[in-house]
């Protein structure tokens, strides 16, 4: 039995891949049958492997707002996050917090309403969580009534995460996770 360490380099394709092996590959033994150091298709010397993306992943574990809101008052809202990629995040992000009337969203940026908290993330290693104070300042013009708060992580894109859905997880397009029905008086 022989144990090869292998390294994935970086601008490998993600999905299925193919590791070989090849014996003696400069044929510097003589052999009888040179022929069956190698194969030509998956099986004794090609095995498929499935490579995944090496990236971080920032996720809202919880966010609380207060459910009444008074214009003109300082808040600080507390909020958890985590990083369940399989990579530290070494580059600093921002989480915004922002209020409207709406109800639903289609990103961090577009039509989330008024941004009234950001904080700065300066890193978060991989499986790290970290608990944020965010002051939050809601203005003597907000619409009195039922708002909505929404959360959004790193709402100018800085972090590259996985493609298969690390974006879109930064924010919410319901009420839920990433958004929170208050009352503003």
């Amino acid at each position: 039995t022989l144990s090869i360490p292998l390294k994935v380099i970086a601008g490998t394709s993600t999905g299925i891949n193919y590791v070989s092996i090849c014996l003696d590959p400069d044929s510097r033994i003589s052999e009888t049958n040179e022929t069956n150091n190698y194969g030509s298709s998956v099986g004794t010397f090609i095995r498929n492997v499935t490579v995944g993306e090496y990236r971080p992943d920032i996720t809202l574990v919880s966010f609380s707002p207060p459910s009444l809101m008074t214009r003109g008052t300082s808040y600080n809202l507390s909020a958890t996050i985590r990083n369940s990629g399989n990579r530290d995040n070494i580059a600093a992000f921002y989480v915004s917090v922002y209020i409207g009337g709406g109800n639903t969203y289609s990103g961090c940026l577009s039509s989330a309403g008024t941004n009234i908290g950001l904080v700065q993330v300066s890193s978060l290693a991989s499986g790290a969580s970290s608990t944020l104070n965010i002051p939050l300042i809601v203005s003597v013009g907000t619409s009195i009534g039922i708002n909505y708060v929404s959360i959004c992580l790193d709402p100018d894109s800085r972090i590259p995460e996985y493609s298969n859905g690390g974006e879109t997880n930064n924010y919410g397009t319901a009420v839920g996770t990433h958004i929170k029905q208050v009352t503003v008086n």
